[in-house]
């Protein structure tokens, strides 16, 4: 072999080195990306059941029954069927709204009740029963709050109001109608 075969060799040999080294180099500084389709599938579900939440002393604060149950991990939301949330008071009667399906949010912080929303307040030693019908309604059960902007119908044994939204505090039992109020009142002779 001549002098001149032995350094092609070798500066062939070093430019396959070279080579590698760079190609390696790039390979280990390039992020992987793997792709992972994300999708809203749930994790878990639950049937036939009930779930209290209690107070810091121990008093439940609020119970949820329902049919069916469905957590998707993806945004961490809640899908209920055919539910029942009762809203506990002091020393009063719950607030107990029923839907046909409700979705939960942020950990329970707030419940989008829709399709057929019924919300009833027991009768009182000092006031009617009320009942409140909607097509959607969002509760906030640890602001014992609740709210829609829908049309909603509130009937009580000598009442009859209809309003678009509407505002809750269930704790202070304060009901405030936002717009295009109407009543019908039925004044009891005494």
């Amino acid at each position: 072999m001549n002098k001149l075969q032995v350094i092609t060799i070798i500066l062939l040999v070093i430019l396959i080195g070279a080579f590698s080294n760079w190609l390696l180099t790039d390979l280990d500084t390039q992020p992987r990306v793997i792709s992972r389709e994300v999708r809203h599938d749930p994790d878990y579900y639950l049937e036939n059941f009930t779930a209290t939440s209690m107070g810091e002393n121990g008093v439940a604060k609020h119970r949820l029954v329902a049919d069916y149950l469905e957590h998707y991990p993806d945004d961490d939301s809640v899908v209920i069927q055919q539910l029942t949330l009762d809203l506990f008071r002091q020393d009063l009667p719950p607030w107990t709204a029923q839907a046909n399906q409700g979705v939960v949010y942020e950990q329970g912080e707030r419940v989008e009740l829709s399709g057929e929303v019924e919300l009833h307040r027991p009768a009182t030693d000092h006031d009617e029963a009320l009942t409140l019908l909607t097509e959607k309604l969002t509760v906030y059960p640890q602001r014992e709050y609740a709210e829609t902007d829908a049309a909603v119908t509130i009937t009580s044994d000598s009442s009859e109001t209809r309003a678009i939204g509407m505002q809750l505090d269930v704790a202070q039992g304060l009901l405030e109608l936002l717009s295009d109020t109407r009543g019908t009142y039925v004044i009891n002779p005494r």
